[in-house]
């Protein structure tokens, strides 16, 4: 039987197409994609497998249909080449699937239910409809300051919620934050995957279990702590390092070490510090560089130390009035305003494509910030408000000046 991974109809092994929508089917036993093979299946005569949304190294995560409840849901399935049908392991990630299923805030996706296909572990998650950050960054190569604040700010919200349950996220990066629209408003986060989480034990660490050892939860290098990169021990901290990188991202265009390298990157987290944000865009907001660096020291203790803390500050006068200062000087899409500041990116960045060179600008503090940057008048610095006019005015009376000279010099010598 074959399946079109479009409309989901079934055919016989012999069709190529679908009729309805012209689509390849694909034969789900056959695939070279192990999950494929779930496709149409029915796990736990509960939820029909409908189509794949997304697959990973780890799993992959499919629509379905909840035949009891009714409606669609999310549904991921942890594939066996990972080695998640070790028993203890699965047994483990079945605790902390309900633990997370205990989480109740608007910025989480819900875990709904858990279970084993063929002792295969999967968790049934709300569906929710949207976007990744991550193809939103792909896309977009940054995003506007507000913007950037405002899902940092919803994400702080669920990591407060989260961390007050003993819950650490551990996997903050673009491809785990989904905006949706709430009440017709947009970049509504949802924040994914606290179903793969790890519990804080009493002691204020985390409990080491197989699942570690088998790799369920790792992190992307590009967005862990040094701690995380070293073995040390993981707390709230951890997810707030994290949330620094994501914030660095959104509003500079790329991540603090931009390196393919991942061994490199790592070692970076743990002994480099990260360029400041001022010094890659001109005019950069002064409060929301210190909460990036902040965020971003090497020790943890440096660090604020709950993601309530990020939000109080984001509120405050200070910050929020410098963004309001940038807002005044950034770009107007489709209205062919000021332009904003341009990015002075030193090095190829996996998101941005390097931006070409520019004299740079005289900075004086009396100017507005996109008069300090590589996008800067040709005449913008200390005379900056003198008109160009001016100079030719002048110039033409030391012409005259210079030729009256040259005539006296010629009538004396003769």
């Amino acid at each position: 039987m074959k399946l079109c991974p479009s409309c989901h109809g079934t055919y016989p092994d012999d069709d190529e197409r679908c009729e309805k929508d012209g689509q390849w089917l694909i034969d789900p036993g056959n695939s070279r994609d192990p999950a494929d093979g779930y496709l149409g299946q029915v796990l736990q005569g509960r939820y029909q497998i409908l189509s794949k949304l997304g697959a990973g190294s780890v799993g992959a995560v499919f629509r379905a249909d909840d035949l009891q409840a009714g409606g669609n849901v999310a549904v991921k399935v942890l594939m066996p080449t990972a080695g998640y049908n070790e028993p203890r392991a699965a047994r483990r990630l079945k605790r902390e699937a309900r633990a997370a299923s205990g989480l109740d805030h608007p910025n989480i996706v819900r875990v709904l239910d858990y279970g084993e296909a063929d002792g295969v572990p999967y968790l049934v998650m709300e569906l929710v409809e949207g976007e990744e950050l991550g193809d939103v960054l792909k896309r977009e190569g940054q995003v506007d300051l507000h913007r950037a604040v405002h899902i940092v700010d919803q994400i702080a919200s669920s990591l407060t919620h989260a961390h007050g349950r003993g819950i650490v996220h551990r996997d903050l990066k673009p491809e785990n934050i989904f905006l949706t629209r709430r009440d017709g408003r947009p970049n509504f986060v949802k924040v994914l995957d606290f179903g793969l989480v790890k519990l804080i034990v009493p002691e204020g660490g985390i409990e080491p279990t197989r699942i570690t050892e088998q790799n369920l939860v790792l992190g992307t290098p590009h967005y862990m702590a040094p701690e995380q990169i070293t073995g040390g021990r993981i707390a709230p901290t951890t997810d707030l390092y994290s949330l620094g990188v994501l914030l660095y991202r959104m509003t500079v265009g790329q991540v603090p070490f931009p390196s393919d390298n991942v061994i490199v990157v790592m070692q970076m987290h743990v002994k480099e510090q990260p360029t400041p944000p001022s010094q890659m865009i001109a005019g950069y907001p002064a409060a929301l560089e210190q909460l990036i660096m902040d965020l971003l020291a090497k020790d943890p203790r440096s660090r604020p130390q709950t993601a309530d803390d990020i939000r109080q500050r984001i509120a405050t006068d200070e910050f929020q009035s410098g963004l309001t200062q940038w807002a005044q000087w950034a770009p107007k899409p489709g209205t062919g305003g000021r332009s904003a500041p341009a990015l002075a990116v030193t090095g190829p960045s996996p998101a941005v494509a390097p931006r070409r060179s520019e004299p740079e600008a005289v900075s004086d503090p009396k100017l507005p910030p996109a008069y300090a940057g590589p996008n800067a008048p040709a005449y913008a610095g200390p005379d900056a408000q003198t008109p160009p006019m001016m100079w030719w005015m002048v110039g033409g009376a030391w012409m005259v000046a210079l030729i009256t000279l040259l005539s006296v010099f010629v009538i004396l010598r003769s």
